[in-house]
């Protein structure tokens, strides 16, 4: 795990999951890493489906809601939703 930016960052238990962000380069990524603050130790999780950065996150019931908000005004296209992680086993839900 290098120098990111623009990430976001959520503390469940004794593990904080840093989703996202932009790299050194300015290259906006899609992964998700597990921070172990008992073993000290980073593990990289299953990718989110598309690059995200300056973006909001939160745990409800275990599982990670990332909000998905498009809106495309010139072809009128609204796309609203939820990306979800299950934490347990951190894969997408949805």
């Amino acid at each position: 795990l290098g120098p990111l930016t623009d990430h976001a960052a959520i503390g469940y238990n004794e593990v904080i999951f840093i989703l996202g962000g932009a790299d050194e380069n300015g290259t906006v990524l899609n992964t998700v890493w597990k921070y172990d603050s008992v073993f000290h130790n980073y593990t990289q999780m299953a990718p989110m489906p598309q690059p995200r950065y300056r973006f909001g996150a939160t745990i409800i019931n275990s599982k990670i809601f990332i909000p998905i908000l498009y809106a495309i005004y010139l072809h009128d296209f609204h796309k609203y939703g939820n990306l979800v992680y299950d934490i347990t086993m951190l894969t997408q839900l949805v």
